[in-house]
């Protein structure tokens, strides 16, 4: 019972964590793999066809990697749908393996397709330990979650370095802000006919004091998986009437577009926001415009309606962002 996964009858996490390392100190010799596995969408097939359903699949994977590592190497299920498995590395073929639990899964005779995405660490350093060599090839899986064309990833240098700088941004983030390090640029957009400009759109690059100039494509998305974009959204929105504000004291009225984050639009303070920063600093709401990406449409479309209906009741204009990428 203290090493078993009582659902699946195969180990759980600490059993796992014991038996590989015994198992990498005895074969000192043998290169080895870790393999971290989970399968696709599982709360979806729960949701769907039931919980009893789901504990036959979860119960099938684990048949399954018995069969194919029993004696060989070991495996466990270390929670939910989440299992790994430490095995030589002669034995790593991933077209071989994801073929034999497909195979498996579509005996489930379920009218939905099940897949699993995996996650490959190589052990070269018998240093590092087995929960952290699990961690790596979970951060692995993890950067093919969603690509219906990528089944496995594999962890290399590359991407423990991507990782690092994934580390330091987030860890920077905070006094970035309150140090004003992100900019507001300006795009502008001309007219065709007069060929002057008309309006602008407002871009944030961080000014890193040791990084340089970073990127938007570089922090945004990590921003948006940890929330952070919220604040720095609202931070720019400032910067942008200020921009309004001056251009108002020399009469300049060009109107300037913001762009408003998907997690923002599910904030019930939006529209309250954005009308208190144009009052404070005396703008008209039609001279900034908002740009809510085309993708966010795709999600709760009646909130979505009933937000913007909001927003330009209080007179912003609203224009769709990314339009035509996909979505539409």
């Amino acid at each position: 019972r203290a090493d078993h996964d009582l659902l699946t009858g195969i180990s759980n996490r600490e059993a796992f964590y014991r038996q590989t390392t015994e198992l990498l100190l005895g074969q000192p010799d043998t290169e080895h793999v870790l393999l971290a596995m989970d399968i696709d969408r599982f709360k979806v097939v729960n949701d769907m066809f039931g919980k009893e359903i789901g504990d036959r699949i979860l119960i099938a994977v684990a048949q399954g990697l018995k069969q194919l590592l029993a004696n060989i190497g070991t495996f466990a299920r270390m929670e939910a749908d989440h299992f790994v498995a430490c095995f030589p590395k002669k034995l790593l073929q991933m077209d071989r393996i994801t073929r034999l639990v497909d195979r498996g899964l579509k005996r489930q005779n379920l009218d939905y397709h099940i897949q699993m995405s995996y996650g490959v660490y190589l052990i070269q350093d018998r240093d590092v330990t087995v929960h952290q060599m699990c961690d790596r090839a979970m951060m692995a899986m993890k950067t093919i979650k969603g690509d219906a064309l990528r089944r496995y990833a594999l962890y290399d240098e590359k991407l423990r370095q991507s990782l690092l700088e994934e580390s330091e941004i987030l860890e920077d983030m905070n006094d970035a802000l309150a140090k004003k390090q992100f900019v507001a640029y300006l795009q502008p957009i001309f007219s065709i006919d007069t060929i002057q400009p008309v309006s602008a759109e407002v871009l944030v690059r961080w000014h890193h004091p040791k990084k340089g100039v970073i990127q938007p494509g570089t922090f945004i998305p990590l921003f948006e998986r940890n929330g952070f974009i919220s604040k720095l959204d609202y931070y720019i929105w400032e910067r942008a009437c200020e921009l309004l504000q001056h251009w108002k004291t020399i009469d300049y009225p060009l109107p300037i577009s913001v762009n408003i984050s998907r997690i923002d639009l599910y904030s019930p303070h939006l529209c309250d926001q954005l009308v208190q920063l144009t009052q404070r600093y005396g703008i008209d709401p039609s001279m900034m415009r908002l740009e809510i990406t085309e993708s966010a449409y795709s999600k709760d479309p009646e909130d979505l309606v009933a937000t913007i209906n909001q927003l330009r009741a209080e007179g912003f204009l609203i224009l769709m962002d990314d339009f035509g990428s996909g979505y539409s």
